[in-house]
């Protein structure tokens, strides 16, 4: 889960189940701010768990300059790489 993912989820808060259901990640039926909290872009291999391989996964991502390590938005850079330590460090 990226902060591109987080935003979209964002943008439909209060969608209910006959709009768009992808980001009702709790499964109430309406996309809320609870959905939010269970999105952890620290784990940025998704394996539930914000550890130290998730930096090594990042790395190897971000050196090989592949789109999944462009963490803002703004194209693969040095910031990407400290916008993804300051949430790992931070935690979910």
């Amino acid at each position: 889960m990226t902060p591109a993912d987080r935003a979209t989820i964002t943008a439909h808060l209060g969608t209910t189940d006959r709009g768009w259901v992808e980001g009702d990640l709790n499964g109430d039926s309406v996309v809320t701010a609870s959905d939010l909290a269970l999105v952890c872009t620290a784990d940025f291999n998704c394996d539930g768990v914000v550890s130290p391989v998730d930096i090594l996964e990042f790395l190897d991502s971000w050196l090989a300059g592949n789109a999944r390590a462009d963490y803002n938005g703004g194209g693969v850079g040095v910031q990407d790489l400290l916008d993804f330590l300051n949430d790992w460090f931070t935690g979910c």
